[in-house]
């Protein structure tokens, strides 16, 4: 585990350990937070946006109104998927459905801050060194695809939202070890290719 501005970067192994951890609507959650890169309140609104998901193109469209942020990069932005995330998408998606017909309601997720709660008290029970926070998959997934894929930083950036090439400049130099990095590929394949 690696910490980069107070923000827990999890191993593949240790991110295979904490969604094990926890109850299978959490696992479906952050499959789909860790695979998209999505940030917190734009996977809130999302989860009610299915035709946002472009399978046939591989990839989740973003437009203006699903997060405000003011300093946002660009007004609208494509998130590219990897195979992972693309079965993560359809999972979350048929496990909502699934939720839905049996509870006759919708599934909520709890707030930003509600959800951090959760993941700290989760990395303590499994002994992390760091906390995990809901950035920690964000960051994780930028990570990933900034080892794995070095000559597309630009192309990261911009599936992220980020205009400031130096915010992922840095996740390059993480020091993931050679298994580590055959785990990540796993996460990674088919992300634009």
């Amino acid at each position: 585990m690696f910490e980069k501005n107070g923000v827990a970067i999890l191993t593949p192994e240790e991110y295979q350990k904490l969604k094990s951890f926890v109850k299978p609507k959490f696992q479906r959650w952050l499959d789909l937070l860790l695979f998209t890169g999505m940030r917190y309140a734009e996977a809130l609104k999302f989860m009610h946006r299915k035709e946002l998901y472009q399978p046939e193109r591989r990839c989740i469209f973003l437009p203006h109104e699903i997060d405000k942020k003011a300093q946002r990069a660009a007004k609208e932005r494509y998130i590219y998927l990897s195979y992972q995330g693309m079965l993560a998408v359809e999972r979350f998606f048929s496990f909502l459905d699934k939720y839905k017909q049996q509870h006759q309601k919708p599934l909520k997720y709890p707030s930003y801050i509600g959800m951090d709660y959760n993941l700290r008290q989760w990395g303590k029970k499994l002994g992390f060194e760091y906390n995990v926070t809901v950035k920690s998959f964000r960051k994780t997934w930028e990570s990933y695809l900034t080892v794995s894929f070095q000559d597309r930083v630009a192309l990261i950036a911009l599936s992220q939202g980020h205009t400031d090439l130096t915010s992922l400049n840095h996740y390059i130099q993480i020091p993931f070890t050679d298994d580590e990095k055959r785990q990540i590929q796993e996460f990674v394949v088919g992300w634009l290719q």
